[in-house]
């Protein structure tokens, strides 16, 4: 059964350039090989990811992130059986929100404000899943 899950965290330290290429390419490669799709965003220290595919992959996945020591306060937002994928074309879909729009990768959006904050979102997960969704369009 396809399976989408959203999270929250914040990394341990505020991630350059490098770090985050390297997370997205290992994750690319990661997620190709087990059939994982979904969307990575990333502002001052916090994340927001979906993940979607096979039920069991996802969990085996997300229970691995957890344990990531890049991060803490992983939080789920939203987890539930799909139709379809949101990001089927996707090995994982990037958004630095970060750096200014000059020194980022190719489809940078300047977009996200506090109320994304990891703090924010606990209180209205749905806000994570439409900010997916609205990057999906535009990247």
């Amino acid at each position: 059964m396809l399976q989408q899950l959203v999270y929250c965290s914040k990394a341990v330290h505020l991630m350059d350039s490098s770090e985050l290429l390297q997370l997205l390419a290992n994750a690319r490669q990661f997620n190709h090989s087990v059939g994982i799709t979904g969307m990575l965003l990333y502002k001052d220290q916090s994340f927001i990811q979906m993940l979607e595919g096979d039920e069991q992959q996802v969990e085996s996945l997300y229970a691995r992130i957890q344990q990531d020591s890049r991060h803490y306060r992983v939080k789920t937002l939203y987890q539930q059986p799909a139709q379809q994928r949101a990001f089927s074309n996707w090995s994982m879909g990037f958004q630095n929100l970060h750096l200014p729009p000059a020194e980022n990768f190719e489809g940078y959006s300047a977009f996200m404000s506090p109320e994304y904050d990891v703090d924010a979102l606990l209180t209205a997960p749905q806000k994570a899943l439409k900010l997916l969704l609205y990057f999906r369009s535009y990247s």
